[in-house]
């Protein structure tokens, strides 16, 4: 943890990278934020329904609707949802040759892009409260609720 404030970060995820097994690990839900040492450790968002992580690979996969059901569903148990996207997924595969499992390689590059921009709009226009992180930590710590 030391290291991790000497090159300056003031947080970390615990993030389970996603593969085609996820279903299968036991999920643990928790949405409190911890500190140690001065380092905020944010949880993995888990749907408290679905039991669904938001991360990278459920995102690229879920159809839209469910999607923003889950958002909703966690909003109403937790303060926070933490969407966990990888930036590779934004690129063309097609035009670099990445090696990348095949399942994997749907709805990605320009597709992923729309799916994002879909979400965000979906996210304005129910006026639900977005925040960068490092923000969002901040007010955790000032004790400021949005």
């Amino acid at each position: 943890m030391e290291e991790l404030k000497s090159i300056g970060f003031n947080y970390i995820s615990n993030i389970d990278h996603a593969d085609i097994l996820f279903p299968f690990k036991r999920l643990k839900r928790t949405s409190e934020i911890i500190e140690d040492n001065g380092l905020s450790i944010i949880p993995e968002s888990i749907s408290p329904y679905s039991q669904l992580p938001y991360n990278d690979f459920v995102f690229q996969i879920l159809p839209m609707q469910y999607y923003q059901n889950m958002v909703f569903e966690t909003l109403k148990n937790d303060d926070f949802v933490l969407v966990y996207l990888e930036s590779w997924q934004f690129t063309d595969l097609n035009k670099y040759q990445f090696k990348v499992p095949f399942y994997r390689r749907f709805y990605l590059g320009k597709k992923m892009e729309d799916k994002l921009e879909a979400l965000l709009s979906w996210i304005n226009e129910k006026e639900l409260a977005t925040s960068r992180m490092k923000d969002y930590i901040f007010r955790e710590v000032a004790g400021i609720r949005f």
